[in-house]
């Protein structure tokens, strides 16, 4: 067997030295060669080219971005107009711009309105016309404001049946009202229906913040009950309730017109030594009730304040003030 391997391996050998000399020489290769020998490669697929369109896009984004945007609608706008709509038109005109209107009617919009104080009559109509809405509910914002209407206007018996319906209707009766309720029965003259609120008020738990507390003394100094007056002031401060410019303003004119000059300038300091400054009505009052009493020397304290906070006197009261 290993005699007929080495037999062949001669073999072999003897024939690769008869190879002609053409079959073995060197072949260069150069850039062509080597571009065919990498052509069974496959090329990418060629896809087919779009129609540019960019002409038409860029329109489209131009116009975009030069469209003008919706303008914004602001609730004081709607407000406004709903307002004037009913001012200034007649109930039927008025009744068919408000169905028209593309607004969603809620309370808010509504008290707002009312809030504007249209004409009486107007605003009656228009709240009876908002309760027929569907969907839509009166709540005690929109009872009190329409309730203030009727109290301002003189017709206590229409507050009255306005009071009486937000009770039926089970609405909270809140200290807003009843201070909007006291008041106006005092302005009207009804001095007991008003301190019937006023007990009402408390036994219905409802605590007296210092604008009702203020409204109370302001009805028992103006009916000449100054005692009860300065018992209202005394629980107001026991209660914690701090008393405001129109507090003082109260107290003031009282004092004034009661003659009491030197006690209305020692509130006008104490006031502030509490943080509490007066404003322009206080001093006017304060001005028109001395130069009524000819009390000179008390404007010129009051004048002096002004002076040093940049307020100015109202033109009749400076009239006043110059004949005094």
């Amino acid at each position: 067997m290993l005699a007929f391997i080495n037999g062949a391996h001669r073999c072999f050998q003897k024939h690769i030295h008869v190879l002609p000399l053409r079959l073995c020489r060197y072949v260069p290769l150069n850039h062509c060669t080597i571009s065919t020998h990498h052509q069974f490669r496959p090329n990418k697929p060629t896809l087919p080219t779009k129609k540019n369109n960019n002409k038409k896009s860029m329109k489209t984004i131009d116009n975009i971005k030069h469209k003008d945007p919706k303008p914004k609608v602001y609730m004081r706008d709607v407000i406004t107009n709903i307002s004037r709509i009913l001012r200034y038109s007649t109930w039927d005109s008025a009744q068919d711009h408000l169905t028209k209107l593309p607004i969603k009617w809620d309370s808010y919009t509504v008290n707002g309105v009312l809030k504007t104080h249209p004409p009486m009559e107007k605003s009656w109509l228009f709240f009876n016309w908002a309760k027929r809405l569907k969907g839509f509910k009166h709540d005690h914002f929109t009872y009190t404001t329409m309730l203030d209407i009727f109290g301002e206007a003189g017709r206590v018996s229409s507050m009255k049946y306005v009071f009486q319906e937000m009770q039926e209707l089970g609405l909270k009766v809140d200290v807003v009202t009843y201070t909007a309720l006291l008041h106006w029965f005092s302005k009207n003259g009804d001095l007991e229906g008003g301190l019937r609120i006023w007990e009402e008020m408390r036994i219905k738990g409802c605590c007296p913040t210092v604008v009702s507390y203020t409204a109370v003394m302001k009805i028992l100094f103006d009916n000449d009950r100054a005692r009860e007056a300065r018992e209202v002031y005394k629980e107001m401060i026991r209660e914690g309730c701090s008393p405001n410019c129109h507090t003082y303003t109260v107290l003031m004119e009282y004092l004034a017109r009661a003659g009491k000059f030197s006690a209305a300038l020692e509130v006008l300091d104490k006031m502030q030594e509490a943080g509490v400054l007066p404003d322009k009505a206080m001093c006017n009052i304060l001005v028109q009730r001395c130069s009524q009493a000819g009390e000179t020397w008390a404007i010129a304290q009051v004048l002096r304040y002004m002076k040093q906070n940049s307020i100015v006197l109202r033109y009749p009261v400076y009239l006043e003030a110059l004949e005094a």
